[in-house]
């Protein structure tokens, strides 16, 4: 069974719509909404991140995977109190 939420929100320059597909899961188990709702409320912040690596940003090293992952851990590990999601650019995934 699937639950549709919608969030929509006004930018400059027209109107955008997000909409939230949330899998409701058998047992009980969380759903995106919920985990969401949960972050939101322990750090206080509507704050998204993108994860969007540059070759700058990555550490040294040949394998671009492990330089790729080492970044993303980092920026978690220092932003994980401040935010309520992630966004990576799964171009770079």
């Amino acid at each position: 069974m699937k639950a549709i939420r919608g969030l929509v929100g006004k930018a400059n320059r027209g109107a955008s719509i997000l909409v939230l597909v949330e899998t409701i899961k058998p047992g009980g188990e969380m759903g995106f909404i919920e985990k969401l709702n949960k972050a939101i409320e322990r750090n206080n912040s509507l704050l998204c991140v993108g994860m969007d690596p540059t070759r700058q940003v990555l550490p040294p090293g040949e394998d671009t995977f492990a330089r790729l992952l080492s970044w993303a851990q980092a920026l978690i590990e220092q932003t994980r109190d401040l935010v309520c999601c992630y966004k990576p650019n799964i171009a770079f995934f």
